[in-house]
């Protein structure tokens, strides 16, 4: 019966050994910190500015040509002291000159006509000229182009012919300063022709009334 007695007293003090074991276990274990993360920052996209410069485009200098107006011509006698040049039969058209004037045809289409005598060959076809255009473009590029921008240009109506008639300055070139010039142009029977007035004077030496009789009379055959 002791016996039994001190067994189970030493059992009890056993669990109560675990008890107390356990829980100073339990007491002094480290315990897990609850750590809350920071958050993340989300970077921010960096945002790449382009400035786009345009180019400036300086404006071209294009003056349109002033248009003036004309009464149209009929029929115009040549005066007193203009004659024919009649020995030239395989022109395509009758033509005038002032008395006394110098002139000579250029092969292949231009005839020219001057106060002077003028060379047998060169780049100056006189102070008055007559040309058939050899091609469709040469009105444009020959001629108009060739002219500073601020011509005057005009239509005529000569004889049942329009007639487009500039007035201006040519660029300065490799051969030539620029002079003042004046074009008639027109188109008969398929056929274009330029009549050329230059000179490096304003008023053409005094001539500058020439080249209206000389168009006015022209006739093609």
């Amino acid at each position: 019966m002791k016996k039994a007695n001190a067994l189970v007293s030493i059992l009890v003090v056993l669990i109560i050994g675990a008890i107390g074991f356990g829980g100073l276990y339990i007491l002094l274990s480290p315990k897990d910190v609850n750590v809350v993360p920071e958050p993340t920052a989300t970077p921010t996209p960096e945002i790449e500015v382009t400035t786009t410069v345009k180019p400036t485009t300086m404006a071209e200098d294009t003056v349109e040509p002033s248009e003036v107006a004309t009464t149209p011509i009929v029929d115009v006698t040549p005066p007193a002291d203009w004659e024919m040049i009649s020995n030239l039969t395989f022109l395509p058209y009758e033509v005038y000159r002032p008395r006394g004037w110098y002139y000579k045809y250029f092969s292949p289409t231009t005839l020219g006509m001057d106060p002077s005598k003028l060379p047998d060959a060169s780049e100056y076809a006189g102070l008055l000229s007559i040309s058939l255009l050899q091609s469709s473009t040469a009105w444009n590029d020959d001629y108009k182009s060739e002219l500073i921008a601020g011509y005057t240009q005009s239509t005529q109506m000569i004889d049942g012919n329009e007639w487009t008639i500039l007035d201006g300055k040519t660029k300065a070139n490799e051969i030539f300063d620029s002079q003042f010039v004046k074009y008639g142009y027109v188109k008969v029977g398929g056929k274009e022709y330029v009549v050329k007035m230059v000179s490096s004077a304003a008023d053409f030496g005094g001539h500058e009334a020439k080249f209206d009789i000389l168009i006015a009379t022209l006739r093609f055959k």
